[in-house]
């Protein structure tokens, strides 16, 4: 196959005065290609978690997949400055 698939996962959160409201997709990535993922949060969240593949890489504000040859998932979380309540705005860049 010549492409692969970069799955991004998104939440929705309510709270602290701040309305996030998100949809789910996917990009598709050519054999060997790159794919960046911009983790913005809106401004009265903090970026709790990044997941790929499962795998915690720790609150970054971005992701790169380089070299991609397979399927992959990106996840983020989220948490407002006074809670640790999840939300996930996850941009391509």
């Amino acid at each position: 196959d010549d492409e692969a698939d970069v799955a991004a996962a998104f939440d929705a959160l309510t709270g602290a005065g701040c309305d996030v409201i998100l949809s789910s997709g996917g990009v598709s990535v050519g054999t060997g290609g790159s794919q960046t993922f911009a983790i913005a949060p809106a401004s009265c969240f903090n970026i709790a978690e990044v997941l790929v593949d499962g795998v915690s890489v720790g609150p970054v504000p971005s992701y790169t997949f380089t070299h991609v040859q397979s399927n992959h998932t990106i996840d983020a979380s989220f948490s407002t400055a006074a809670t640790s309540s999840p939300s996930s705005p996850l941009q391509r860049r």
